[in-house]
């Protein structure tokens, strides 16, 4: 007695999860004076990343936000956003414009102090009210 070989289709049967692309988290560069990023902030974690010169491991915060358009996106630290961005702005949508370099106090060699304006939503994004539980 033969068999019926399984068919899948592509629409989800009612009551059946729907599915969708898991992409990978993208890199926020940034590039010049007045870009400006948005996202809903979802986490904060360190990253281990080691100095191609001196081989010293230096432990980096890297902030991870959630696009509107289903992407999650990551802005390592910077000495301004690490005073700025802090585990109470968790779950609240945040506007992040660069604004200019600051040369002051600054060694030779340094790369300039990247200065940023941050701006946070009045009210947490809906569906992330349980990051502001901890």
């Amino acid at each position: 007695m033969a068999t019926k070989p399984l068919t899948y289709e592509n629409q989800p049967k009612p009551g059946q999860d729907e599915w969708q692309e898991v992409k990978s988290v993208v890199l926020w560069q940034w590039t010049r004076q007045n870009q400006v990023f948005e996202g809903t902030f979802a986490s904060i974690e360190v990253e281990n990343l080691t100095d191609q010169t001196t081989r010293e491991v230096k432990h980096v915060e890297a902030y991870y936000f959630d696009m509107p358009s289903g992407d999650r996106c990551k802005i390592r630290e910077t000495a301004d956003l690490k005073q700025k961005i802090t585990s109470k702005l968790l779950g609240y949508k945040l506007r992040i414009r660069y604004e200019s370099d600051n040369t002051q106090g600054q060694k030779e060699g340094q790369s300039p102090m990247k200065v940023f304006k941050v701006e946070q939503a009045k009210k947490i994004t809906p569906g992330y009210e349980h990051l502001q539980a901890a």
